[in-house]
């Protein structure tokens, strides 16, 4: 128990937390409604192949900001992002990602005693391994339906994220999700 209770206070003082705001009627939501009319996507590493119900709603936008790029304030969309969700500990792991293998891109929100901080998956995939990365944060803001979420249970969220990859683009990705808790 007290190594759980230690490992907590490290990674809280490390890591800036921002503040999860509840909003118990989100799965009211029509966009988080209509998920459940799709099919799930495929992912490599998905790990409930049988989930035949969309999990996620998620539009990233890339703008790409180097004016030294023939690519300049050009825009880039994607909206194949799945969620999966598992407790670990005391932390809650949010993961939106769009990860075939071989490319990916999305986050990781881990959530811990009503705060949370997000880390960025690395869109380079060697071998089918994941790796996280940190970005300069420009906004954030996380909307989960409640705060004392354990395994077994049903989440709703929405996330709203933006971040400057380096100085080439920056990455906003909005919607929602919903999972339920391995």
């Amino acid at each position: 128990m007290f190594f759980v209770l230690f490992s907590c206070a490290k990674k809280s003082s490390s890591e800036k937390f921002s503040k999860i705001v509840i909003n118990e009627d989100i799965q009211k939501n029509d966009t988080i409604k209509l998920l459940s009319k799709y099919p799930e996507l495929q992912n490599v590493f998905r790990k409930n192949e049988n989930d035949k119900k969309r999990s996620a709603y998620i539009l990233q936008t890339l703008i790409f900001n180097s004016k030294n790029s023939s690519l300049y304030n050009k825009k880039e969309y994607f909206d194949n992002y799945i969620s999966e969700v598992k407790k670990v500990g005391d932390t809650l792991e949010i993961a939106l990602n769009n990860n075939n293998g071989y490319f990916g891109n999305g986050i990781l929100i881990k959530c811990f005693n009503g705060n949370y901080f997000i880390k960025n998956f690395d869109p380079n995939v060697l071998h089918n391994k994941q790796k996280l990365v940190d970005y300069e944060l420009l906004k954030e803001k996380l909307i989960l339906n409640r705060s004392d979420l354990k395994k077994g249970d049903s989440i709703f969220g929405f996330i709203n994220y933006t971040c400057k990859v380096r100085n080439y683009y920056s990455k906003n990705m909005t919607g929602y999700f919903k999972s339920k808790i391995d």
